[in-house]
């Protein structure tokens, strides 16, 4: 039987599937060895339990929705999106999402392994909107990527593959901005964000990591995103504990000691100022 990337989770000790919603999906990759796979959520809902589908599950791997016909919704860090014809929906690695298939819709799946380690600082759901050029690179992803093809792809293939897929995303980098100006300081912050584990949580903390004075980290976030770099790390902070919190079964007092909260008290003071709600509260409303 050919493997899949998304897979289905199995008990360690004897290997059965789990009887409880796989909530935190590993890239296997699939039998053929390709960087990317390309299969349709109908043959998704024919290998998964629609229930097992719709539990929150965090990702670690690309995914891509493409919506052919239909509409419906899906949800990404517990915000729903609409789907329709000719729109893309991006679901990054580390991100907490949620398959909502009723009504029913039908779609392409793509999915690759990480394109990066950007766990903690995902910004909100990415959605794209095809044209004529895009339908084309996707419609050349599935010919590369059919599991049919007898003849494996070389090396030089399996870049361009997933060069490919990162054309479909749009992520060509922009251009790198001038050392030490305020894009650069603010660029450095998210790039520390997002790749350290826990992530700091003191202003004056992450201004020595990056080098700079906290008023020079100040003016980077306030130029570049219209905030204050405090903001930015609570919400980042508080958006990673939610992920937590709705996935796995942690306990709150797990969620505060992984992400650097002495006492749980504390973690709670600043997950209800941030969200507006308790992380019990929250835990148990993620989990209906």
């Amino acid at each position: 039987m050919r493997q899949h990337a998304y897979q289905i989770a199995t008990d360690p000790l004897d290997g059965a599937a789990t009887k409880e919603p796989v909530v935190d999906i590993p890239y296997l990759p699939p039998s053929a060895g390709l960087p990317v796979e390309t299969f349709s959520l109908s043959s998704l809902l024919e290998r998964r339990p629609q229930p097992d589908l719709e539990s929150r599950q965090r990702l670690h791997f690309e995914l891509l929705v493409c919506c052919r016909s239909g509409s419906g919704s899906h949800e990404v860090d517990f915000q729903d999106v609409d789907l329709s014809p000719g729109r893309i929906l991006h679901v990054r690695p580390g991100q907490v999402h949620r398959w909502k298939v009723d009504p029913p819709y039908e779609a392409d799946l793509i999915i690759l392994r990480p394109l990066d380690t950007r766990w903690n600082w995902a910004p909100g759901p990415h959605v794209i909107t095809t044209d004529a050029q895009l339908e084309r690179d996707l419609q050349t992803l599935k010919r590369f990527t059919d599991p049919s093809r007898s003849i494996p792809l070389p090396a030089a293939g399996l870049k361009a593959v997933r060069d490919l897929f990162i054309s479909v995303l749009r992520l060509d980098s922009p251009e790198v901005p001038e050392a030490n100006s305020r894009a650069s300081i603010y660029a450095e912050f998210e790039r520390l964000m997002a790749r350290t584990e826990p992530p700091p949580r003191s202003v004056h903390r992450c201004a020595e990591l990056l080098g700079c004075s906290a008023r020079t980290l100040t003016r980077a976030c306030q130029s570049v995103a219209g905030v204050a770099p405090k903001e930015l790390i609570d919400n980042a902070i508080a958006l990673e504990a939610q992920r937590r919190l709705s996935v796995g079964g942690r306990s709150a007092t797990a969620v505060a000691a992984s992400l650097g909260f002495g006492e749980l008290s504390h973690f709670s003071r600043f997950f209800t100022r941030v969200t507006g709600e308790s992380p019990s509260v929250f835990a148990s409303n993620s989990r209906n």
